[in-house]
């Protein structure tokens, strides 16, 4: 399903860019392919999964912006390339690679991170589940979620996301820009 254009960035997308804008974000790693990192203005992303920001010709592999493929899908059109190859959006379909950000970026996030919050997630699709795993032990990790994780968390803070980085950024200062 391609997301609709009324996605909007929600308070935790507003949080993580806080902490960027702070200069206490490393990196964030998202499983979405919705891009609403991008639009809460979030530039240290990597989608594990890709995105749908851009879509390839999978012949030439030229670029094309995603607007021009949901437009060409919205006439009902197969969204092929001027060469005549297919155009598939970014995303990572089951048995692709992930994209090379996620390779080139993880051991080296790894080694670095002082901390690591994980946020709303089933911790279920392989390799990013293996994440928490690859820290040495003396990082700190972070679990704000609806329920529990098989993995072993330091903190488990657990309801309601929003709300609790809502009260996690009053505590922080942050809370006045998480609203847009």
């Amino acid at each position: 399903m391609i997301p609709a254009n009324a996605l909007k960035p929600g308070r935790c997308h507003r949080f993580i860019k806080q902490l960027e804008t702070s200069g206490k974000l490393l990196r964030q790693y998202t499983q979405n392919i919705d891009t609403l990192e991008s639009l809460a203005g979030i530039e240290n992303v990597i989608y594990c999964h890709g995105s749908f920001k851009t879509a390839t010709c999978q012949t030439c592999g030229m670029k094309v912006d995603f607007e021009h493929f949901r437009k060409l899908l919205s006439l009902s059109l197969m969204p092929n390339c001027n060469c005549g190859g297919i155009v598939k959006p970014d995303i990572v379909f089951f048995g692709e690679p992930l994209p090379v950000d996620f390779e080139n970026n993880i051991s080296r996030d790894c080694a670095e991170a002082d901390l690591l919050i994980v946020i709303g997630s089933s911790l279920k699709v392989f390799p990013v589940s293996s994440v928490p795993d690859l820290l040495p032990p003396s990082v700190p990790q972070i679990l704000i979620n609806r329920e529990s994780r098989d993995h072993t968390f330091d903190i488990e803070l657990l309801g309601d996301c929003n709300r609790i980085l809502s009260e996690i950024a009053s505590k922080l200062g942050y809370l006045e820009n998480l609203e847009f």
